[in-house]
């Protein structure tokens, strides 16, 4: 909530803060929650080593203590760091294992994130008319979970996809 108000300072302070408390009663469920939290609150900020350092963190953490796969959302979130600063292959890599586990957790809001971040990789790797589709695809699964919130950004983002195509 507070990174959708864009209080990103008292966002940090929290995740930061819940971090500490998992870690002091060693709770590793929120432990890598909140390293997530933190690493998305620095990809919002455009701090993306931070970012990554952050998710890479809970990676290992995850592969140490869990020994499950990693939620679909750290993949996402590690997929568009790299698709912003240009490190598409290793982007592609990321968002496609972030599908993969989003499909099979049955995470729709994720893989409709995926698909968005999926679409961007591909509009930079010149796959026009597949991004488009993955836009669409990821907008038909929002109106299906309904959260209203999301379908006006998805919305949003489809328009500024028309006008950057000349549609």
């Amino acid at each position: 909530l507070l990174i959708r108000q864009n209080k990103m300072k008292e966002a940090l302070e929290n995740a930061l803060e819940i971090l500490h408390e998992a870690e002091k009663n060693n709770v590793v469920e929120e432990q890598l929650k909140a390293q997530i939290q933190i690493g998305w609150i620095y990809m919002e900020l455009n701090q993306n080593n931070d970012a990554l350092k952050w998710f890479f963190e809970g990676i290992e953490l995850n592969r140490r203590e869990r020994k499950l796969p990693e939620p679909s959302v750290m993949n996402s979130n590690i997929a568009a760091v790299y698709n912003s600063i240009g490190k598409n292959d290793s982007a592609a890599i990321y968002i496609n294992r972030s599908i993969e586990q989003a499909i099979n957790e049955q995470d729709l809001s994720f893989l409709c994130n995926a698909y968005y971040i999926s679409s961007g990789i591909c509009v930079e790797s010149g796959r026009i008319a597949e991004a488009e589709e993955l836009l669409k695809k990821g907008l038909e699964i929002r109106k299906k979970i309904g959260d209203a919130f999301y379908i006006v950004a998805d919305l949003a983002e489809l328009g500024r996809f028309y006008i950057n195509a000349n549609q």
